[in-house]
Formats: C-alpha cells, sequence, structure tokens
C-alpha cells in the first residue's frame, strides 16, 4: 500500500476504534473506563496521524510521555507496549457469563484495531520522515 492508502485506512479504523461501546455489563464498563488512560495516550498521536497526516511532536522530546521516541521503531514500540498493557488488563478479568464473553471481545478487537493502526501509523510517519 502506498502513504495515500494507508492513510485513508487509518483514518476509517480510527473512526470505528476510538467510540463508546454500549456495554451489556457494568464489570466490562467500568474497564473500560480504566482503560482510558492507556486509551487517550495513544489515541494523542493517533488523532494527529487522523488530523495532519502525521504524528511529528512525538519526535519533539518535549513530553514526557514521549520520552525515548527517537525513531519511528521507536514509536511503533511504544505503541505496542501500550496494547499489551491494555490487553493484559483485560485478560484479567474473567468473563463468567456470555453478555461478559461479548464484552470482553469487545475490547479485545479493539486492541487488534489500535495494533493494526500502530502498523500503518508507523508506514505513515515513516513514509514521511524518508521524504
Amino acid at each position: 500500500m502506498n502513504n495515500e492508502e494507508n492513510f485513508i485506512l487509518f483514518k476509517k479504523m480510527f473512526e470505528e476504534t476510538f467510540y463508546n461501546p454500549k456495554f451489556k455489563t457494568r464489570k466490562f464498563h467500568e474497564l473500560d473506563q480504566d482503560l482510558e488512560g492507556l486509551q487517550d495516550t495513544i489515541a494523542g498521536p493517533f488523532y494527529s496521524i487522523y488530523t495532519n497526516k502525521n504524528c511529528d511532536y512525538v519526535f519533539e522530546g518535549d513530553r514526557e510521555v514521549f520520552k525515548g521516541i527517537k525513531s519511528c521503531e521507536d514509536y511503533l514500540n511504544w505503541c505496542l507496549d501500550i496494547i499489551k498493557d491494555y490487553k493484559n488488563m483485560v485478560n484479567e478479568i474473567k468473563a463468567c457469563s456470555e453478555d461478559e464473553k461479548e464484552d470482553k471481545e469487545v475490547l479485545l478487537s479493539k486492541a487488534i484495531v489500535m495494533e493494526k493502526m500502530s502498523y500503518l501509523a508507523f508506514n505513515i510517519q515513516n513514509d514521511i520522515l524518508n521524504e
């Protein structure tokens, strides 16, 4: 895929992923609220790509949360580490009913999409830096 195709797919995924799903159970609704910090951390650069076609500010070193991110590879690993923490938090919660299983699957599906978006973000940003 070229950079424009990556960007179009990224935008579509962003619009479908960062929303407030309707949960059937209180347990997973509360977990989703607990996960907001991780989601917000990764959503910042994603939103920048969505609106500006880049997340250059991540590499400037001005913000503590991005310290140590010097390359696109660093950025990708940073994203994947956040998603790993997100998935670990979801998987720590046992789903005891069908509704809870469905709610848990919503959150795990969101993690899969965020992983895909991380790779797209890497490709988009890497193409920009290598122009």
